[in-house]
């Protein structure tokens, strides 16, 4: 992402090493398949400032990609990650709310492999009610959810998120289950300002508020500093994803 401001020493070594792995990559992509990730498993952060600083050295090894630099690390990590560790448990050391436009797949954007994000997509990356139940297991609300919790819940709006334009549009709600999507997004609406792109990352910080205060599961963690709530905008053209007050 690009406020770098607090990567640790361990994800700057992380980001550093992933010329070297790209490399390797590309090499076994040629002889038939991705081996190289076996050779550095990803570390699972342990903290909510750990995890937003993988997210951000993901996000940069993403857009940097988009420039043809090639640093992206997930997709060989993929296959290994299969074969080793999704039968037993889900290992997802940050969860994601995203919108369900299909331009937006936290996973590339951050560069993450299967098993290290735990994503709810809904059009608006609104906070309905099954959202936050979701989002409460994510961090632990049930017992049963293998070596979960998450440490760091996001938000990620998105520029052009048609479901923000169409609440600001609309003359009347539609008489469909579409209109659902409505009353939830109308406050950023209201409350972001006359552009598109400030209602977007108003709504992403709106629903960050509502999943940290709403909840009293994720507001205690919150407030015993086990689990941070963030917001976010991603930038489809560019790739970067900026941090949003909340």
């Amino acid at each position: 992402m690009a406020n770098t401001g607090s990567m640790t020493r361990r994800d700057l070594l992380r980001l550093a090493a992933t010329g070297g792995v790209a490399a390797a990559v590309g090499l076994n992509w040629a002889e038939g398949g991705p081996r190289a990730a076996a050779a550095v498993p990803p570390i699972r952060p342990s903290t909510p400032d750990e995890a937003l600083a993988e997210l951000r050295a993901g996000n940069i090894r993403y857009y940097t990609s988009i420039g043809g630099a090639n640093n992206m690390i997930s997709f060989a990590e993929d296959v290994e990650e299969i074969r080793q560790h999704t039968q037993e448990s889900q290992q997802p050391f940050a969860a994601l709310l995203s919108c369900a436009d299909g331009r937006v797949s936290p996973e590339i954007i951050f560069d993450q492999s299967i098993n290290r994000l735990f994503v709810c997509r809904v059009a608006g990356n609104i906070a309905t009610p099954e959202i936050i139940a979701s989002l409460e297991y994510s961090v632990g609300g049930l017992t049963s959810g293998g070596n979960l919790p998450v440490s760091l819940i996001m938000v990620l709006g998105h520029g052009g998120c048609g479901a923000v334009s169409a609440a600001g549009s609309l003359a009347r709600v539609p008489n469909t289950q579409i209109s659902a999507l409505y009353a939830p997004l109308r406050p950023a609406v209201f409350l972001g300002g006359s552009t598109l792109d400030d209602r977007i990352r108003a709504n992403a910080r709106i629903q960050a508020i509502t999943l940290r205060d709403s909840s009293p599961l994720l507001s205690d963690k919150v407030k015993s500093g086990d689990l941070k709530v963030v917001a976010a905008y991603y930038d489809i053209v560019s790739g970067v994803v900026n941090d949003l007050p909340i």
